[in-house]
């Protein structure tokens, strides 16, 4: 039931839907997961990794019910991989939708996984361009410092911090 109100955009009842499932079987992991992908499209990021980790001490129902084993180990490692993405925490992000493409590949998993890998790179390049910059200033090499801000690739000119150092060296080598 909750999956239909989720379905619908009903974030609200489908809420209600699955803490009533948790009341009826509180060891089954379904409910928690729903939690998740209702907190996730709701905007609740943190939430939804709670959710998502209540979910996984839960075991698999033993029931004769159809089940999809995807339910229970790729899907909330891909809700899990993308909530961790938005709260910019893109090495855990990028640690559980690799565990889901285990499971199971799936090309939209793999171009948010790519997307993350990117983000990551581009992360590393302006860590390691901030620490060159350190190192000239603390040797007080200011001019170097100036010249490498303009031989930076472009991505990285555009990055807050980049720009706020870029200002302080300018100023210093005026």
């Amino acid at each position: 039931i909750a999956d239909i109100y989720r379905a619908m955009g009903q974030f609200d009842k489908a809420r209600n839907a699955d803490f009533e499932a948790i009341a009826i079987r509180p060891d089954w992991p379904d409910a928690y997961y729903g939690l998740a992908e209702t907190a996730f499209y709701q905007h609740r990021f943190q939430e939804a990794v709670e959710w998502t980790k209540a979910g996984a001490t839960k075991d698999i129902p033993q029931t004769f019910m159809i089940v999809n084993p995807r339910d229970y180990d790729q899907y909330p490692l891909i809700v899990l991989g993308n909530s961790y993405a938005q709260l910019n925490d893109f090495e855990s992000a990028a640690g559980n939708l690799r565990r889901a493409l285990m499971v199971n590949p799936n090309q939209q998993v793999l171009g948010n996984l790519r997307l993350i890998e990117q983000e990551l790179d581009g992360r590393k390049l302006v860590d390691s361009f901030l620490t060159v910059w350190e190192h000239l200033g603390k040797n007080d090499e200011w001019l170097k410092a100036r010249h490498l801000f303009n031989s930076a690739p472009k991505m990285i000119q555009k990055v807050p911090i980049v720009q706020e150092k870029q200002r302080f060296t300018t100023e210093v080598t005026a």
